[in-house]
């Protein structure tokens, strides 16, 4: 499983590698469905933890926050307040750079996470495009002329010698 270090640093990378992985190969099939669960796992799991980290950066932005409240609140003077109001307060905290700071990695948090949501997407869209080719191959869409007529064909076979051996079984 991923680091949340490793997510939060190299996220361009790990995009740009699930990226070269999308593409479908059509003629491994049998491939590509054994690994598309493992690959939806691994994704997934990213974006988990990805939502993880978001909701402990909205903890710690509310705890600096709180902090900075009590800080603000327990000398207005050293913020440059004589008087204290609730919007003093909020205006100071803005201000702080431990707030700006929490901010800053919740946001980036959020646009990771963003970032995933839409890599689990796209791994789910693949999971339904390997499923229409498997379809596709089975109703012998990517077969020639020349398969078709020769598939037709023993079909055709098949059925008369089905209903030899029942007119056989009635006679008999």
């Amino acid at each position: 499983m991923i680091e949340s270090k490793i997510l939060f640093n190299g996220i361009n990378d790990i995009v740009a590698d699930v990226e070269s992985r999308m593409p479908v190969d059509r003629s491994d099939l049998e491939t590509e469905c054994e690994r598309q669960a493992s690959f939806h796992e691994e994704v997934g799991d990213m974006y988990a933890l990805s939502r993880a980290e978001v909701r402990s950066a909205e903890k710690r932005l509310k705890e600096v926050k709180a902090e900075l409240s009590g800080k603000v609140r327990a000398n207005p003077s050293v913020y440059g307040f004589e008087k204290i109001t609730e919007a003093a307060v909020e205006s100071a905290i803005l201000l702080q750079p431990e707030y700006k700071t929490a901010l800053e990695l919740m946001n980036r948090w959020e646009a990771i996470s963003d970032r995933l949501q839409n890599l689990v997407a796209s791994v789910y869209q693949r999971k339904s495009m390997i499923s229409d080719l498997v379809s596709l191959y089975c109703s012998n869409y990517y077969a020639t002329g020349a398969d078709i007529q020769g598939n037709a064909q023993e079909r055709m076979e098949k059925i008369k010698q089905l209903r030899l051996q029942k007119a056989n079984e009635n006679n008999g």
